[in-house]
């Protein structure tokens, strides 16, 4: 007899009315994450790498943005499905960048029941969301525990790519406990702003091997 599958942790994603437009004068911008998206696109080929991992040193490096948009681009220029997990359960904001509510997400589902399902925002067809549900000062036991990582590996197989926007890197120990949990990690660094030892401190977090690349954010195009 067949085996019965198993059950999706994931609920019915529920509509949402956001409409990937990029905004005026971005073209530029946009290219740079389709270039990106591509090399998600041929890491995959050559790797089979899903699941993605975006960090940063430290808070206001523009990684949340930058997830969003990688996220965007996979679904709506390479047509691939896929899931963006807001992670950062401490300052969660995927759902004021889609303006969607965080009613319920990730802090719920690792906190609930064996028959709980992880409540997700379908933004528009081939990109859906999974929101930090309400935020905690102390999210550690439902990172590390097994419906996180059992999350990620129905998430692997339900969708084409799964990005994980995480908290910075070098402020709380989030991101090296979820490091372990992706196929590869982007680090994005605000030009001129980051210290090098704070970059330094954020590879070894997230281990050397594991990082795909960096996205330098916010670079002045004029400069040398």
């Amino acid at each position: 007899r067949p085996a019965t599958p198993p059950k999706s942790p994931f609920s019915p994603a529920r509509a949402a009315s956001w409409s990937p437009v990029p905004a005026p004068g971005q073209t530029a911008a946009v290219e740079q994450y389709r270039r990106l998206a591509a090399a998600l696109i041929q890491a995959q080929v050559e790797h089979g790498v899903k699941v993605v991992l975006i960090a940063s040193s430290v808070a206001g490096e523009g990684k949340s943005l930058t997830a969003a948009n990688l996220a965007v681009t996979l679904a709506r220029s390479y047509h691939r499905e896929t899931l963006i997990v807001d992670a950062d359960q401490r300052a969660p904001s995927q759902h004021e960048i889609f303006h969607v509510e965080n009613t319920r997400g990730l802090s719920d589902w690792v906190r609930g029941s064996d028959d709980a399902r992880a409540a997700t925002v379908q933004l528009f067809p081939g990109l859906t969301l999974l929101t930090a549900g309400r935020p905690t000062s102390d999210p550690m036991a439902g990172l590390t525990s097994a419906r996180m990582k059992d999350l990620l590996r129905e998430a692997s197989a339900a969708f084409d790519f799964v990005v994980v926007d995480a908290p910075p890197a070098n402020l709380v120990p989030d991101a090296g406990i979820l490091a372990p949990l992706v196929d590869t990690a982007v680090l994005v660094i605000k030009a001129g702003s980051t210290p090098h030892a704070a970059i330094e401190r954020a590879i070894a977090t997230l281990g050397r091997e594991r990082i795909l690349g960096t996205v330098l954010n916010l670079a002045d195009k004029t400069s040398a």
